[in-house]
C-alpha cells in the first residue's frame, strides 16, 4: 500500500513494474528475497526478517486521525507536533474524501518519508556535471539494463493485449529447445560450427519465452499454481531435449568420453532441480547454491556461439562441476535445517 501511494500507480503491478527484483527492490530492505518468494509469503503474512518497517511518523498518525469533511482543509503549521525525526514531513492538507485532493503533494510526501526513488526513474535524462561531462550516475551498463527492460515490458504488453495464454508461451519455449536440440543433434564434423551457431542463436530466442511467460502470466492475471507446476515440468524437459541434442552430436563423433560426460550433465542438471523441489517440501525455501537453470542455460549458448573456438567442451566440463557442487550445497544445506528445526522425514 506504501509503495502504491508512492508511486501514484493504479495497481499493484504498475507500481512494482518501476522497482525491478534484479537491483533495487525496496522490499528486500525489510525481507530476504528468499522470504518474499516462499509459499508462506504467497500464502499469508510473514514478518520483516531483515528490519522492521519503517514507523510512521507523528504527522502521520496526526492525519490519520484528523477529522474527516467532504472539502480538504488546511492544517494550520503552528498545530503540527515539532519532531528532529529526519522521516517527519511536512502536510499542508488533510487527506478527505474529496476527488479533488491534491495527491501529488501526498505522493511526495510519502516517497520522501520511506526514502522510495522517484518514480519512472528510467525516464530520468542524463545530468552534466560543470565541466560538460557525463554524470557518474550514468552508466552504459544501466542504460543497457534499463533499455532490455523496457524492450522486455515492451514484448510483455503486446502478448499481454494477444490475450495468449501464458502455458502456451511456456510450451513454444519447449518447442523452440527442441529445434536447437535437432541442430545440435545434426552437427557434423564440415558444419558443427555453423550448426552450434543457430542452435545458440535459437536458445537465446527460447530463452525470451522462459522471460515472458511469468510476466504475462502476472500482468494479465493468470496466475496460477497448475501455471507454476507447468513450467517447472517443461523447463525440465527443455533442459533433458538441450542435453539430448549435445549426446546425439557426440555420440556421432565416437566421442565416448564426452558421452558421458553430457549424460552427467544431464543428470546433475536434473538433480539441481529435484533437491531443490524436495527441500522446499520439507523446510520451505532451499535457494543456495550457483548453478541454477539460467545460468546453465547460459553457459550452454556461451560454448554454442563460441564453439568455433572449441568453448562447448570447457561449459560441459564447468557444468558438472558446478551442478555438482550445487547439489551438495543443497543437500547440506537441508540437513543442516532439518536438524535445527528437528522436523520429521517424509515417509
Amino acid at each position: 500500500m506504501r509503495l502504491l501511494a508512492a508511486q501514484d500507480a493504479k495497481t499493484f503491478a504498475e507500481a512494482m513494474a518501476d522497482y525491478p527484483e534484479e537491483e533495487g527492490n525496496p522490499l528486500h530492505a525489510f525481507w530476504l528475497p528468499e522470504t518474499l518468494k516462499s509459499e508462506a509469503a504467497r500464502t499469508g503474512w510473514v514478518p520483516p526478517d531483515v528490519a522492521p518497517l519503517p514507523p510512521m511518523s507523528n504527522r502521520w498518525k496526526l492525519r490519520a486521525t484528523a477529522p474527516r469533511t467532504r472539502r480538504s482543509t488546511p492544517l494550520a503549521v503552528d498545530a503540527l507536533p515539532e519532531s528532529a525525526s529526519s522521516q517527519t514531513l511536512p502536510l499542508p492538507f488533510a487527506e478527505e474524501e474529496d476527488p479533488e485532493n491534491p495527491r501529488e503533494a501526498l505522493v511526495a510526501a510519502v516517497r520522501d518519508t520511506f526514502r522510495l526513488p522517484a518514480r519512472r526513474p528510467e525516464r530520468a535524462t542524463l545530468e552534466e556535471d560543470t565541466h560538460g561531462r557525463m554524470s557518474s550516475r550514468f552508466t552504459w551498463t544501466s542504460a543497457f539494463g534499463k533499455g532490455s527492460g523496457w524492450l522486455l515490458q515492451k514484448i510483455v504488453n503486446g502478448l499481454a493485449l494477444s490475450k495468449i495464454s501464458p502455458n502456451t508461451l511456456t510450451f513454444i519455449g519447449l518447442i523452440i529447445n527442441i529445434v536447437a536440440a535437432f541442430f545440435f543433434g545434426y552437427a557434423r564434423g564440415e558444419n558443427a560450427h555453423r550448426m552450434f551457431l543457430y542452435a545458440g542463436l535459437i536458445l537465446i530466442g527460447a530463452g525470451l519465452f522462459d522471460m515472458v511467460d511469468g510476466r504475462v502470466a502476472r500482468q494479465t492475471n493468470q496466475v496460477s499454481v497448475f501455471g507454476a507446476f507447468f513450467d517447472s515440468v517443461i523447463d525440465r524437459y527443455s533442459d533433458v531435449a538441450i542435453f539430448f541434442g549435445l549426446l546425439v552430436y557426440y555420440a556421432r563423433g565416437n566421442r565416448f568420453v564426452y558421452v558421458v560426460l553430457v549424460a552427467f550433465v544431464m543428470t546433475a542438471s536434473l538433480m539441481v532441480s529435484y533437491t531443490r523441489a524436495r527441500a522446499e517440501a520439507l523446510i520451505g525455501s532451499c535457494k543456495v547454491g550457483f548453478m541454477e537453470r539460467p545460468e546453465r542455460i547460459v553457459l550452454v549458448i556461451l560454448g554454442a556461439l563460441c564453439d568455433t573456438w572449441g568453448v562447448m567442451a570447457p561449459a560441459l566440463w564447468v557444468l558438472a562441476f558446478l551442478s555438482t557442487v550445487t547439489v551438495i550445497h543443497r543437500i547440506r544445506f537441508t540437513y543442516l535445517e532439518t536438524e535445527r528445526r528437528k522436523l520429521v522425514p517424509a515417509r
